[in-house]
């Protein structure tokens, strides 16, 4: 079940949990390469950068002319899940086979009555 919220939020239920994606201006449904999210499992909060292989390398090597990075020698970023195809629906079928193998879907979030 997908639930439209304000822009830039999409959030859809998946298979033990729930996800809300940031979107951002100019990203599609079906071919968005480069999205957060955050991903709730009961009260757990977990969150979640997804790339694509192709997003990786664009990413990198804009850094190789940047300098970050070591000038694109490598990409760091703690809660990040690689697909290989674009589009939300991959970055679904990514966080419900973590959730089924017991995984941490991304990088653990406080509570949201931790937050003050």
């Amino acid at each position: 079940m997908d639930e439209l919220l304000r822009p830039p939020f999409h959030r859809m239920v998946v298979a033990g949990g729930r996800v809300t994606f940031i979107v951002g201006e100019g990203d599609e449904f079906e071919s968005a390469t480069n999205i957060d999210a955050i991903v709730s499992i009961g009260s757990s909060r977990f969150s979640a950068t997804f790339l694509t292989l192709d997003a990786v390398g664009t990413i990198m090597a804009r850094h190789a002319t940047s300098g970050e990075s070591a000038s694109g020698g490598y990409l760091f970023i703690p809660d990040l899940i690689v697909t290989k195809c674009p589009g939300i629906p991959s970055m679904v079928a990514a966080i419900e086979d973590l959730i089924s193998h017991g995984e941490a879907p991304g990088m653990r979030l406080p509570a949201a009555d931790q937050l003050e």
